[in-house]
């Protein structure tokens, strides 16, 4: 009987230590932070491989539309510099995209660039199927992207994760100085 009783108060007192506890709950928080930071480390990775990818498969695209319309993204000839940035995602400037919609026979009201009729009837797209990048911002073609040292190359690009179109630090843009650190992803079409 004393054994009994002696077992019995052994085990109703065995138990963790409030201590114990939070030595035990402090690791298990420390090893799910570290998780976690290499589980959203993974995630922009692979956002940016998308992206990537998505800017291979609309340089093709331009390649096709240029094909058939002798024409860039922005309705400019291929080939010529202009300063005229075109969204890529189906929204008011892809009538001057001609990647996902079919341009219209217009005058661009901000260039010189256009399509005519014969090119929108030449158009035998939509060339590509998406035109928003992982952060959810449009790509764009950019026919005068400066990478830096005032060189100019026709793009097509994401703004990144920052959202924000960067340019080099010698490409005489005034506001350099408030942009955020480069992180675009710039598919060149020509170097």
């Amino acid at each position: 009987m004393k054994l009994i009783r002696t077992i019995r108060h052994r085990f109703s007192h065995t138990g963790f230590t409030i201590l114990e506890l939070l030595v035990v709950i402090a690791v298990i928080s420390i090893l799910a932070s570290v998780v976690l930071a290499a589980t959203a480390k993974s995630r922009e990775k692979a956002k940016i491989a998308r992206a990537k990818q998505d800017l291979m498969a609309l340089n093709a695209a331009i390649n096709l539309l240029q094909n058939d319309t002798g024409r860039w993204p922005n309705g400019c000839r291929a080939g010529v510099q202009s300063n005229f940035e075109t969204a890529i995602d189906g929204g008011i400037d892809s009538v001057y995209a001609g990647i996902l919609a079919k341009p219209t026979a217009t005058v661009n009201p901000t260039t010189s660039c256009f399509w005519t009729q014969a090119q929108v009837d030449a158009w035998k797209g939509p060339y590509a199927t998406a035109g928003i990048d992982p952060w959810n911002t449009p790509y764009f073609f950019d026919p005068d992207y400066c990478p830096g040292n005032n060189t100019w190359f026709p793009t097509i690009l994401s703004k990144g994760p920052n959202k924000i179109q960067n340019y080099g630090l010698a490409c005489n843009v005034p506001s350099i100085k408030e942009m955020a650190v480069p992180d675009d992803i710039v598919y060149y079409l020509q170097k």
